[in-house]
């Protein structure tokens, strides 16, 4: 098992920042570490970052979430592409 590298890029694709880990964790995992401290007014990622500790983390901040929903999700909510 590797190491996995976890990247917070900006609108251009240029990284603005890593966080390594071990292979077995999940990506979600280090979305909010990644965004402490940054100044965004939106974060634009896939379906596996729809959890609600981060769309509330990013709410607080008045950070827009543009992150389509899990088609599991037990609520649904919409995503203003």
């Amino acid at each position: 098992m590797g190491d996995e590298v976890h990247a917070l890029t900006d609108a251009l694709g240029l990284p603005v920042r890593f966080i390594f880990t071990g292979g077995q964790a999940a990506d979600i995992t280090q979305a909010i570490r990644l965004m402490e401290g940054i100044s965004t007014s939106a974060l634009l990622v896939d379906k596996g970052y729809d959890v609600n500790q981060l769309l509330e983390w990013l709410q607080v901040r008045q950070i827009q979430a543009v992150i389509p929903p899990k088609s599991n999700r037990v609520e649904q909510r919409s995503c203003d592409w």
